[in-house]
């Protein structure tokens, strides 16, 4: 069906568009038809040829509609009838009324009625297309504009809670980026890319739900301290529920410190009610946080931090991501990600 649209588009409805060029090609085709039919020896051909009139009469009217098309109808049919107009005289002298009517008058009246009718339709087809097109633009730069505020308000979001743990500066977007490298390992379609990008992106949204001293905390936490930072999964949950049009990063959100063995947490959730999005974001947030420096403790070397996340395979990772990120990461010689991975990511989804 796109294939027939185009075809039209770059045809029927590019052609009945007024150029400057258009009165010279009707003035020129009219004449063109008068000459032939003027000095052609086929009677037959001569008395046929309104059918080519009326081609370029539904022209016409498709450039500048029915009135026109009518004035034009009328020129034709004296162009059609001078050059065998002695012809018509003696099929009127000599008895043969009912050809005089049917051939010289029926016909090419009939068909130029009809050639208008058609130029309408095609007139008619061409501005519903036009305004389909206009509307179709206006929807695109809409969609654009909508992703743009989107992906802003992420990033906004994203922002915000860096200001609340200027320890973790960049994390969220490290994790979105090491999320795409495992994504795009695994195929996952463009739009299921920019889902997973923004739900990696705001994985720690709920942090804005910590108490500063928690967040902060240069040393271990104690047990209380642990339990309330156990509760940003599912407090970021809350409250990016609260905006529509945001579901598909609820998952990788409320599930991402889950583990395959059930031990995780907020909510115990184990093995296949873990969905893919939070699995990878997983192992993308445990690779960064053992790879980021911290003001209690220096980053661990890349090669380290792959060792601990096979040592946790079938625990708390998924051992076939894993396998996965590993093989990108080797591809890319293990360099860590950074902010221009980021802002190549953001402007591509953004788009």
């Amino acid at each position: 069906m796109e294939a027939i649209q185009s075809l039209l588009n770059l045809t029927i409805f590019k052609l009945t568009k007024s150029y400057w060029w258009s009165p010279w090609l009707v003035g020129i085709y009219f004449l063109y038809l008068f000459g032939w039919a003027s000095y052609t020896d086929s009677l037959t051909l001569a008395e046929t040829m309104f059918v080519l009139y009326g081609i370029g009469i539904m022209y016409i009217v498709s450039l500048y509609g029915g009135k026109i098309g009518l004035l034009w109808s009328a020129a034709a049919f004296l162009m059609f009838t001078y050059p065998i107009l002695d012809h018509r005289i003696d099929e009127f002298t000599y008895g043969g009324l009912e050809d005089f009517i049917l051939e010289g008058i029926v016909m090419p009246v009939g068909f130029f009625l009809l050639s208008i009718y058609i130029g309408r339709i095609i007139a008619n087809t061409r501005n519903v297309n036009d305004e389909t097109q206009r509307l179709y633009k206006q929807i695109l730069d809409l969609h654009h504009q909508s992703e743009q505020t989107l992906a802003g308000f992420i990033l906004a979001m994203s922002r915000a809670i860096e200001l609340k743990d200027v320890h973790t500066k960049g994390h969220s977007e490290r994790v979105a980026c090491y999320s795409m490298l495992l994504a795009e390992k695994i195929g996952l379609t463009r739009t299921q890319q920019k889902n997973l990008f923004y739900g990696a992106v705001l994985h720690d949204i709920g942090k804005i739900g910590i108490a500063d001293s928690v967040l902060t905390k240069p040393g271990r936490l104690d047990p209380d301290e642990w339990v309330e930072m156990q509760l940003h999964p599912a407090i970021g949950k809350v409250v990016l529920e609260a905006v529509p049009g945001l579901e598909y990063v609820m998952d990788p959100i409320s599930l991402h410190h889950e583990n395959l063995d059930g031990t995780g947490y907020p909510y115990g959730v184990k093995e296949d009610g873990i969905p893919l999005s939070a699995r990878i974001v997983a192992i993308a947030d445990s690779f960064d946080a053992m790879t980021s420096d911290r003001p209690y403790r220096p980053g661990m070397p890349a090669a380290k931090a792959v060792e601990e996340l096979f040592r946790f395979c079938d625990i708390r990772f998924d051992r076939r991501l894993v396998n996965l990120f590993v093989e990108a990461m080797q591809e890319r010689n293990f360099q860590l990600m950074n902010s221009e991975d980021f802002t190549k990511y953001f402007l591509e989804f953004s788009r």
